[in-house]
């Protein structure tokens, strides 16, 4: 169960961020906070720092004494990219909001209001109606800024998740990477239907009952390694020019600016199956715009192990001519190569 003190009053999550950047610049008190903030009265300005206090970036020591926690200490020396997704990892992780985020995965068809007022009232026993009501809008608002969840004819619904950090993670601007196969995959997140169009192959059958396919585990322990590099990788570049990399169980990695969004499918290939992995990804794509409901103005990128060789340059002509998805491989210094008739396709990437 939970208390009072875990639904936030603050209604204007950039304001929450200013309380953070105000107390490292050296304010203390909810006056000094309530004046970074806008003018606000001191009791307003209570209301911002619990806001920040609540994700860990600024604590009490004293009834009127406001300091960074080591967190917060480590979050303002970040970058904007890496404050959003820190922040929107808080938020999906977040006790009370956390519980919300989770309903709304297990419901792809979303909730109203009205059901989310009730899970909240569950959580939070004996707070009235109106206060439910105030709270769970400051909620909704926050994951609404962060671009976590959208709100049409009714029906709130999960739209994104931050990066899986399952794979690796961004403390104090140093990322580490994991590819360990001994854990368990994630369970699909269930975003915008996907689980329901998404229905698993039946099993093939021959005369003696269902086939039977050996899989050589080595090689797909090493593709498996090789695809999460691809996706650390471009994630990390994304990172380092101030672009916010996402993902969930279906999509490798999406971002997005101002003027553009780009959607990436990462394949591991040898030159015995770039074929094969080049129409997989490209299926992919098309489908991942379409289901996300993304705008059909967003890039399609397709990112390659290894450049594809001599004898497969139609089909990266294909690709980028005809189908509009630009052709991106890894390079041995860890960095990315295209060919130049889809730069204008990754310009905005800055690869």
């Amino acid at each position: 169960m939970y208390t009072t003190d875990h639904l936030p009053q603050a209604n204007r999550f950039p304001l929450v961020m200013t309380v953070v950047d105000a107390v490292a610049a050296g304010a203390r008190t909810h006056e000094e906070v309530a004046a970074a903030v806008g003018g606000y009265r001191k009791r307003q300005g209570a209301y911002y720092r619990k806001a920040a206090e609540l994700l860990g970036l600024v604590s009490l020591e004293s009834p009127d004494h406001i300091v960074l926690t080591p967190a917060g200490r480590r979050f303002v020396a970040m970058t904007p990219a890496e404050k959003h997704l820190h922040i929107t990892r808080q938020l999906v992780r977040l006790g009370l909001i956390g519980k919300i985020v989770d309903e709304l995965k297990a419901k792809p068809q979303g909730l109203t209001r009205e059901e989310i007022h009730g899970l909240v009232a569950t959580l939070v026993p004996g707070t009235t109606p109106k206060m439910i009501q105030r709270r769970t809008s400051t909620i909704l608002s926050w994951l609404k800024y962060f671009g976590l969840i959208s709100e049409r004819q009714g029906q709130v619904r999960l739209t994104s998740l931050p990066l899986d950090f399952a794979m690796w993670e961004v403390e104090s601007g140093v990322q580490q990477a994991v590819c360990n196969h001994q854990k368990s995959r994630p369970q699909p997140r269930l975003l915008k239907g996907l689980n329901a169009m998404h229905k698993p192959d039946p099993v093939p059958t021959g005369r003696d009952g269902p086939s039977v396919y050996v899989v050589d585990a080595a090689k797909v322990e090493r593709a498996e390694c090789a695809h999460e590099r691809l996706v650390r990788s471009m994630a990390l570049h994304l990172l380092s020019q101030n672009l916010l990399p996402r993902r969930n169980a279906y999509i490798d990695l999406y971002t997005r600016s101002d003027a553009e969004e780009w959607l990436f499918e990462m394949k591991s290939c040898t030159p015995q199956n770039i074929h094969s992995q080049v129409r997989s990804g490209l299926a992919q794509l098309y489908e991942y715009r379409y289901l996300q409901r993304m705008r059909p103005t967003a890039h399609l990128i397709l990112v390659l192990e290894t450049q594809p060789p001599p004898d497969s340059a139609w089909l990266v002509d294909y690709l980028v001519r005809d189908r509009e998805i630009a052709v991106i491989w890894a390079t041995p210094d860890n960095g990315f190569a295209y060919p130049d008739t889809c730069a204008y396709m990754v310009r905005g990437l800055r690869l």
